[in-house]
């Protein structure tokens, strides 16, 4: 069986991290209400191939987070012809994020953990819906 759709590469296209310790240690135990919000952009290089940018965002005025982040991976793939159908199309948008997504939450994780914080990990869900839900 051949694979229709092939991730040639990825790499993070960028990072930012801040911390307000204040807001982290403000009681004996941290409770916070965090909101995250995600994007993604699929950019056309040629009939076969494509670069999805898939990123996260916490904002710390809004959330009550104690941090902010910014996380942006972009993913290079290979699908032959996926502009042909409409079918081919939502293929490649919606399994090009769901095989990059885990990348995104791994970074997230690290760049939390290595802040000497409690990581943050982004909860296991079907991300694919979640653009679905995004577009009504």
């Amino acid at each position: 069986m051949q694979c229709i759709v092939k991730l040639d590469r990825y790499y993070v296209k960028n990072m930012q991290f801040s911390l307000d310790p204040k807001r982290l240690f403000k009681d004996d135990e941290p409770h916070f209400q965090i909101t995250p919000s995600f994007h993604r952009d699929i950019t056309r290089v040629d009939q076969d191939n494509i670069v999805l940018t898939l990123s996260f965002k916490i904002e710390g005025d809004e959330s009550e987070s104690p941090f902010e982040i910014f996380a942006s991976l972009c993913g290079h793939f290979h699908i032959e012809q996926w502009e042909s159908t409409l079918e081919l199309k939502k293929l490649a948008l919606n399994n090009t994020t769901a095989i990059l997504f885990p990348y995104l939450r791994a970074l997230v994780s690290s760049i939390t953990m290595n802040a000497n914080i409690p990581p943050y990990i982004i909860p296991v869900f079907n991300v694919v819906e979640l653009f679905e839900q995004d577009k009504h």
